[in-house]
């Protein structure tokens, strides 16, 4: 979900947006981790920079505006953002119990994107970007892959790149 303001002089729109995400891992092949799970809430301010007609600007959807797709719908994302994570790895065991962990860490994304207006109030926007996060913290995660033997050369915090494509559906009731 998000919603959607503008600069009235320049092609410069905002989008901030609240989203949530999941996704599960399976492990094979380990006798003690069945799997992770991750569970995200994000914060992000996406800004889209129409670049290639930035100073040409009408108060009107793609779906209105005179000539050329590319240059009236081409458009660059800057997009900070802030993730809460909830974390949790599966052991194999029958223990119901499991290692948690909550995390607060931002972001910075970039994307490339085109707006393709199918009505007044309807567009269309295939995107394809990268997301990164500097500074992620798995709380514990060295004491899940420890080796009484060796110690633990995993570190509880990483950095995580994300590649995204995706499709965004924009509805804008507020056209006249």
């Amino acid at each position: 979900m998000d919603y959607w303001f503008r600069l009235k002089s320049r092609r410069i729109e905002f989008l901030p947006q609240i989203a949530y995400s999941r996704s599960t891992t399976n492990v094979v092949g380990d006798d003690f981790v069945d799997g992770y799970k991750l569970d995200q809430l994000h914060l992000n301010f996406n800004t889209n920079i129409y670049f290639l007609d930035l100073k040409e600007d009408c108060d009107c959807p793609v779906f209105s505006k005179q000539g050329n797709l590319l240059t009236k719908g081409l458009f660059l994302q800057v997009s900070p953002g802030l993730v809460y994570s909830f974390e949790e790895i599966n052991y194999n065991s029958n223990d119901p119990d499991h290692l948690h962990a909550n995390d607060l860490s931002y972001k910075i994304g970039l994307a490339l994107g085109l707006d393709i207006g199918i009505t007044d109030f309807l567009t269309l926007t295939p995107m394809v970007g990268i997301n990164y996060y500097p500074s992620v913290n798995w709380e514990n995660f060295d004491l899940l892959h420890y080796d009484a033997t060796i110690g633990s050369s995993i570190a509880n915090e990483t950095t995580i790149r994300q590649l995204q494509f995706g499709v965004r559906i924009g509805f804008r009731s507020d056209y006249k």
